[in-house]
């Protein structure tokens, strides 16, 4: 019973966000800080669905890719979540610094080669749970940790403190939705230390799906563009 609600769970989170991204591109498609965020919103979208999909079919070669392809959507969901900020509150021009990214994209690349040959050991299949070595793990939870405080330190300290009006409001709403996101990863993190995660699962899907809802709107309300 608590595995079929997680998958309704998992499926209101995965429309959720691939509808914020819709939302967000239809905004202003020409704006590097929407293309960024859609990107960001298809990635957490396709990070779900990637779970849904092994977590229904239940086959060991459907697992071994796809939870690959998970974890992958998630870092670099957390990465094109730092690009969108450092653009909302410095510039567009701040993305065509290659030392401005370079210094992320090059770890999360050789990371990512890393997990296409880290062990993967399935422990069950009905519900699927699965184990995988821990240091490409560490530096996942790191990372993620690491890119969504930044990013709402950096909204804080360069948009929220330097912004006044509407826009400052906006930027308040947008910092909710990425402390929402902190708290989902936390409960994520809870799960993975449970033997029976099923329930904390739930509750990540739902809050994450909270989140990005939220960031959604605070994104798309947000009309200062630099």
């Amino acid at each position: 019973m608590l595995e079929w609600l997680e998958f309704v769970f998992e499926g209101i989170a995965i429309v959720a966000s691939y509808l914020s991204a819709i939302v967000v591109l239809r905004k202003n498609s020409k704006y590097i800080g929407n293309q960024l965020m859609f990107v960001t919103f298809f990635l957490f979208g396709t990070y779900i669905l990637s779970l849904l999909t092994y977590g229904i079919i239940k086959t060991e070669i459907v697992i071994h890719i796809l939870f690959r392809v998970g974890i992958n959507c998630l870092l670099y969901g957390m990465l094109f979540l730092f690009f969108t900020m450092q653009v909302m509150v410095h510039s567009s021009g701040w993305i065509n610094n290659k030392n401005h990214i370079l210094p992320f994209i090059i770890p999360a690349g050789l990371w990512s080669i890393w997990t296409i040959f880290a062990h993967l050991e399935i422990l069950s299949i009905d519900p699927v749970n699965t184990s995988m070595a821990l240091p490409p793990l560490i530096f996942l939870i790191l990372s993620s940790f690491g890119l969504l405080i930044s990013s709402i330190i950096s909204l804080y300290k360069y948009g929220i403190k330097e912004t006044k009006g509407e826009n400052r409001k906006k930027m308040l709403i947008f910092m909710v939705g990425l402390s929402i996101n902190l708290i989902a990863l936390l409960i994520s993190l809870a799960a993975q230390l449970e033997s029976e995660g099923i329930l904390m699962d739930i509750i990540f899907f739902v809050v994450l799906a909270c989140g990005l809802v939220i960031v959604a709107y605070g994104f798309t309300r947000n009309t200062k563009i630099k």
